[in-house]
């Protein structure tokens, strides 16, 4: 696959956001997916200053998502990968676009393999990805809730 461009938006495009929801129902564990588009909006319009940053394939579908967007004074992402073009270095292409504008980041990863697709496969945690691109794993901050477990990565410029 030749390189992909990644453009970057402060709001989901509307053209973009069915595909949207789509990719994170399909590519997230189960648990995490929206019912419909009301509801996922919800989850986009409560983000605090976002930036989206999106990767389209020749038919304009959405194939690759990242945003990040402020939480408790730091600057937080997440990113969505069409499994069908893992592998291919959107991600990383993602990630770079992310920490080019942001001096650090940090998510939640899971860190367990217990998670399902919505299709009934397994949901591989990202964690060494994260770990290939420079971030640092923060074992002492957890998430626990009843939908899921999580680590915090952060990475710093």
């Amino acid at each position: 696959m030749t390189a992909q461009r990644v453009e970057r938006y402060p709001a989901v495009p509307s053209k973009a956001k069915n595909s949207l929801m789509e990719l994170w129902n399909k590519e997230y564990p189960k648990q995490l997916s929206y019912p419909d588009l009301e509801h996922f909006d919800r989850y986009l319009n409560q983000l605090v200053s976002p930036s989206h940053y999106l990767i389209f394939e020749k038919s304009n579908s959405a194939i690759a998502w990242a945003f990040t967007f402020k939480r408790d004074g730091q600057i937080w992402f997440a990113i969505i990968v069409n499994s069908q073009y893992q592998k291919l270095g959107l991600g990383t292409s993602l990630l770079s676009a992310i920490k080019n504008d942001n001096k650090e980041i940090c998510g939640w990863v899971t860190d367990v393999s217990t998670y399902s697709k919505a299709d009934g496969s397994p949901y591989k945690s990202p964690l060494s990805f994260y770990k290939k691109n420079g971030f640092k794993i923060l074992p002492e901050v957890r998430l626990e809730t009843d939908e899921l477990t999580a680590v915090k990565i952060a990475y710093l410029r």
